[in-house]
């Protein structure tokens, strides 16, 4: 009896401890023959965590990619050199200005690229009879909205735009008889003349770059007009951007710089006033000869120094060099001269006759901004002979 006793207890002790026992290995030894493998719960935490594992490492490794891919994309216009600019211009027998006058509106660079943007553009100058439009092309800062294969623009990473996108611009005005013309701030340029330190206006004379106001309130360095290098940039550059289909050109910040400490910079050439004036006469005597006889070349000034000369920017005036035409920016003007319709604009036409006589071999081009634009204005204005004008609004919208 004890016997069956012992045995049943032992029975007993084996079924509890099979019962006790809640999962196995699927392979181990003490795996109950005969049922479905069932793999221990501490297996699927542990191959679920290393699931997680290599998801993450995966989706990390493609993050990496895009951001690589993104990244080389990006810069790709400003670091590589990009192949020179071929050309597919077909030259004309004269320039725009000659032919039919400059009456234009202003586009932010930033559109380039946006058909829909351009397309109201293109809306907005047939609606106010415009044949082009005004596009920045090089900024203040030296920026190049374009793809330039020029040493000095590599070198300072100026690019900003493929030249794709620039030609598909001008293809889309082209298309609808609008022509662009393309702003360049000429000697204002942070980007080479920090990284081509030898275009560089110097600080009495070493070889520390001047700085046009202190380094604590943004002072910017210049190129220096004097050297036929920095005249070579600019020019270089309209070649480019001729290649490109544009044709038409605004100098803007061509003069000497001007500021409280202008005494404690050096020029190459002594920047006495009359070398001044020579070098600006030299950049657009030399564009002249290098650009196509299609192109015309405007020099920019304010309404105030169009009349007046300036001593300081270029020691009086530049009537005298070799540029096709001038635009004037009205909004910097003595305010004696008012846009009064009661009066038929007598007063800002008077200001018109002035400006036109102190530059009388030039076309001129008035800006007008928008918050002064009318048709009445503008009426006014071509009924007295004057066809040439810029319509301005600096965000683009009229």
């Amino acid at each position: 009896m004890k016997k069956i006793i012992s045995r049943l207890r032992a029975r007993m002790k084996e079924d509890n401890r099979l019962r006790v026992k809640k999962s196995y290995y699927t392979f181990s030894r003490e795996y109950p023959a005969g049922n479905i493998p069932i793999k221990r719960r501490k297996n699927k935490k542990l191959y679920s965590g290393v699931l997680k594992t290599v998801l993450t490492c995966v989706l990390c490794a493609l993050l990496i990619c895009l951001s690589f891919f993104a990244v080389t994309v990006g810069i790709e216009v400003s670091e590589s050199k990009p192949d020179e600019v071929e050309s597919t211009v077909e030259q004309a027998d004269e320039s725009l200005l000659a032919s039919d006058g400059v009456r234009a509106i202003y586009m932010p660079y930033e559109y380039l690229g946006n058909e829909k943007q351009i397309e109201r553009l293109i809306r907005e100058a047939e609606r106010r009879d415009c044949n082009s439009v005004v596009i920045t092309f090089k900024t203040e800062d030296g920026k190049l909205n374009y793809s330039s294969a020029l040493e000095y623009a590599i070198k300072g990473r100026c690019s900003s735009f493929y030249n794709d996108t620039v030609r598909a611009a001008v293809n889309m005005f082209e298309a609808k008889g609008i022509h662009i013309i393309a702003k360049l701030y000429c000697f204002t340029d942070e980007a080479v003349a920090s990284t081509s330190t030898e275009l560089a206006v110097k600080y009495m004379d070493t070889d520390i770059n001047w700085l046009d106001g202190s380094d604590e309130n943004g002072g910017k360095p210049w190129i220096d007009p004097c050297l036929e290098e920095s005249r070579g940039y600019i020019i270089g550059i309209m070649n480019e951007l001729y290649a490109l289909g544009i044709k038409g050109f605004i100098l803007e910040n061509c003069f000497f710089p001007d500021s409280k400490n202008i005494g404690s910079a050096t020029f190459s050439d002594g920047g006495k006033p009359q070398v001044r004036n020579d070098a600006l006469r030299r950049l657009f005597t030399d564009a002249e000869e290098a650009l196509p006889e299609d192109c015309f070349i405007l020099m920019s000034y304010t309404a105030t120094d169009a009349l007046n000369g300036n001593e300081a920017l270029f020691s009086g005036s530049l009537s005298d060099a070799d540029y096709n035409g001038y635009t004037a920016d009205l909004s910097v003007r003595d305010p004696g001269y008012t846009v009064d319709k009661k009066t038929k604009y007598s007063s800002m036409l008077a200001l018109f006759a002035l400006i036109s006589a102190n530059n009388p071999d030039k076309e001129f081009i008035p800006v007008i901004s928008i918050d002064e634009y009318s048709s009445r204005y503008i009426s006014a204005i071509t009924d007295a002979g004057y066809n040439n004008y810029i319509i301005y609004a600096a965000d683009g919208n009229y």
